[in-house]
């Protein structure tokens, strides 16, 4: 195992910590083993499942800007209604005396809120997720609930009194940073060292979980703009999806000491993000000359409606899934739940990605192509036949200009992806639709095709030796023609057939067009035409390939087959029109 929860005696055997206060007492494996089954058996007879439920940014926000306070003490300023529920409490300048004790905002009284205490400690101003109370408490009738948070103890401890008041939501099961035996990452077994089939997580970031089939993720909180996460300096940048490792994975360039956690908590008491997010808003709204509300803070957010029904669905799916093996005294895996309930959600969807994959990278290694599959979308390479949804950051790359031609791939942008995934609910293509760029596409989107027409020529396999010799041929064979044939009265009709059939030419295409008594038999310099029509297919190649470069360098593969493939098609179409 990776973290230090699990050590090993004198006698070699593995011990593990499993009190949340502590991670310095350890039990045997078959003390764990017998506390995993009383545990398992306690949470049965309640009818219940676990619940790790993470603080910031998943039911909290946090942050120690000051603006927040001097906002909260004028009754006239436009982000004050918004404050009314915001509690404070304060550390010391170790960052672990609790200098003064969690408050909340007094309406009688607001030049009392958050200004005793230490004057050298930092203020902490707590926004809960709206909806919070009612989403514990239906919860709290479902699931066994834990904290763990990558926040100190005493921060911990602060949270949870103005969570939960009365301790009867989570009680003692609250583990910090200094109980967790890692720095970095969160783990299942240090809480639930032998099984882990009846636990679920909910947390805004997947990474310090190593993409746990237990977690449900959480769109972020960010009430307080421009904030972020208070803790996430400690953590270190966001982490890329990656599989779960056997290694320790403390050691981390970016992870900040204690200290230096201190003093990016005091750089943001001095930058003041709040107070420089409203006066950009005024001044945007200044250059604008529209006169907009000065309220930078919004409380609309629902995500815990979205949460709340997603884990009633776990415990119920999970417990009818019990019922029906009772008699074999067999669990059900909650992952197994909700892995399934994942893959339904965009079954049917084949997923193409254009302008998001590295070409450095194996797609298939990649956390959009992975989270995809989860979610139950089949992901390809290049647009097949199969595709229904192409992925893209522009309507300006070779897979968007192709997909558009289809008419029947929604071309949509990531969010469309990333909204489906987070509320577990495929979402309408309308809103998120790429509309074509008109003006700079290579080949214009036809009103419509006719589904009957011609196979496209493949460029890829067109042996152009012999299209050349074809030219050459009837080249010849055109000018042998008119030296022999041509008269005063035929060149004459030539020449304004000739001026007839240039103009009938579109944005100076050389394509030329015929009438319908023409015919390839007994006219040469028909075929003559038709070929050197192929032959300005391959003079083209070049152009688009020019074009192209650098246009959608991200794509996995070469763009230039597509539009080549399309270019052969569309002059094939012209020809035979012909």
């Amino acid at each position: 195992m990776s973290y230090s929860n699990v050590t090993r005696n004198t006698f070699g055997q593995p011990t593990f910590a499993t009190l949340h206060s502590s991670a310095n007492v350890k039990v045997s494996r078959e003390e764990a083993i017998r506390m995993d089954t009383e545990d398992m058996r306690h949470l049965i007879e309640m009818q219940k499942l676990a619940l790790i439920v993470d603080l910031d940014q998943t039911i909290i926000h946090v942050t120690v800007d000051p603006t927040v306070k001097e906002w909260a003490h004028d009754v006239h300023n436009p982000n004050w209604q918004v404050l009314k529920d915001v509690r404070a409490f304060q550390l010391g300048s170790d960052g672990v005396t609790v200098s003064h004790p969690p408050v909340h905002l007094d309406e009688n009284n607001v030049a009392s809120f958050a200004t005793d205490g230490d004057e050298d400690g930092c203020w902490y101003y707590v926004k809960l997720r709206p909806g919070l109370s009612d989403f514990l408490q239906t919860m709290a009738s479902k699931y066994e609930l834990h904290v763990y948070t990558m926040g100190t103890r005493s921060y911990a401890d602060c949270i949870c009194r103005i969570v939960d008041p009365d301790g009867h939501l989570f009680g003692a099961r609250i583990l910090s940073r200094d109980e967790n035996g890692s720095d970095m990452q969160k783990s299942l077994t240090r809480l639930f060292p032998i099984s882990t089939d009846m636990v679920v997580i909910i947390d805004d970031r997947a990474d310090v979980w190593s993409w746990s089939p237990n977690l449900i993720k959480v769109e972020p909180y960010e009430f307080f703009v421009g904030i972020g996460d208070i803790n996430a300096a400690h953590l270190g940048p966001h982490q890329p999806l990656a599989p779960a490792t056997n290694e320790k994975q403390d050691a981390n360039p970016h992870a900040l000491s204690d200290e230096e956690h201190q003093r990016a908590i005091a750089e943001q008491c001095d930058d003041r993000p709040l107070q420089r997010a409203a006066e950009e808003k005024q001044k945007k709204d200044t250059e604008n000359t529209i006169i907009e509300s000065e309220q930078v803070l919004t409380d609309d957010d629902t995500e815990l409606e979205l949460i709340q029904a997603l884990l009633l669905e776990i415990h119920q799916q999970w417990y009818s899934a019990y019922a029906s093996r009772k008699a074999e005294e067999k669990r059900p895996d909650v992952t197994r739940v909700i892995s399934q309930m994942k893959s339904e959600v965009l079954r049917g969807c084949e997923l193409a990605f254009s302008g998001l994959i590295p070409l450095h990278e194996a797609p298939e290694t990649t956390m959009i192509w992975r989270m995809a599959e989860e979610f139950g979308a089949r992901c390809h390479r290049t647009l097949t036949s199969d595709v229904t949804h192409l992925v893209a950051t522009s309507a300006r790359t070779a897979k968007a200009e192709r997909a558009y031609r289809t008419k029947k791939i929604h071309v949509v942008w990531p969010s469309w992806l990333n909204d489906s995934m987070c509320r577990w609910v495929r979402q309408g293509e309308v809103a998120y639709a790429i509309p074509p760029d008109t003006q700079n596409l290579i080949f214009p989107v036809p009103e419509e095709e006719d589904e009957n027409q011609g196979a496209e020529i493949n460029l890829a396999d067109m042996d152009w030796g012999d299209a050349e010799e074809e030219v050459d041929a009837f080249l010849e064979e055109d000018d042998d023609e008119e030296e022999n044939s041509e008269t005063p009265e035929t060149a004459d009709a030539e020449t304004t057939s000739g001026k007839r059939q240039r103009s009938g030419a579109s944005m100076g295409s050389s394509i030329v067009h015929h009438s319908d008594e023409d015919s390839d038999q007994g006219h040469p310099k028909r075929k003559c035409r038709r070929s050197n029509s192929l032959e300005r297919v391959k003079a083209s190649q070049d152009d688009v390939l020019r074009q192209q470069d650098g246009a959608d360098r991200h794509e996995q593969t070469a763009p230039t087959e597509d539009l080549l493939q399309d270019l052969a098609s569309e002059m094939e179409r012209e020809l035979g029109d012909s």
